[in-house]
């Protein structure tokens, strides 16, 4: 009898889906504190015209190709999703840089404007009381905005970070969850793959 009555179906492989963490979303850096305004002062032979704040100018940062990183996760090709979270990381490090730097110019000029509008103020009070109190509610003015500046880059910084952080342990965590489901279905298959040799075996003995 050349016919094997055999009815077991074939097991199949059953690939797990990759569900990654979203990608956090970087927002470019913008400060709320507004500079005080420059008062008006009613002696003429006080030269005001110079009274400009500092203001402070937030980096420009190229978003970061979190897409490129996925399909690569995603094609099951580590070496250049690794390359590229990498260049990721390199280009949100140098941003966070650049933060720092900028506050660090904006400190810079902002001790250069106190140490002119403090001149300022002092030939004032030679010239007018009145116009001596108005520079210097504006000198406190000034130094409550550099610290609210100061304030906003840390807090911006902060969650910047914790942000980044989450999404590294989030994409850790769906990778090693997505290693176990593959091991998992490898195992489910195997174990159906040695059932369908053991009753093919028989089958054909059978037969």
């Amino acid at each position: 009898d050349s016919s094997v009555s055999f009815s077991q179906s074939t097991p199949t492989f059953t690939k797990p889906v990759l569900s990654l963490e979203a990608a956090p979303s970087i927002s470019t850096f913008t400060i709320s504190a507004t500079p005080p305004v420059v008062p008006a002062l009613t002696d003429n032979s006080i030269d005001s015209s110079s009274l400009t704040a500092p203001a402070y100018t937030s980096p420009v940062m190229s978003a970061p190709d979190w897409s490129s990183a996925d399909s690569f996760i995603t094609d099951e090709d580590p070496e250049m999703s690794a390359a590229r979270v990498q260049e990721i990381q390199a280009k949100i490090s140098e941003y966070s840089a650049n933060i720092q730097d900028s506050v660090n110019v904006f400190n810079k000029n902002q001790v250069s404007f106190q140490a002119d509008l403090k001149v300022l103020a002092d030939n004032a009070q030679l010239a007018s009381s009145d116009d001596a109190q108005k520079l210097q509610k504006y000198q406190a003015e000034n130094q409550l905005y550099t610290a609210e500046v100061s304030k906003e880059v840390q807090e911006y910084q902060q969650n910047f970070q914790k942000d980044l952080q989450l999404w590294q342990i989030g994409r850790q965590t769906d990778l090693q969850k997505y290693s176990t489901d593959i091991q998992n279905e490898v195992s489910k298959f195997n174990e159906e793959s040695a059932v369908y040799q053991a009753q093919l075996q028989i089958s054909i003995q059978d037969a």
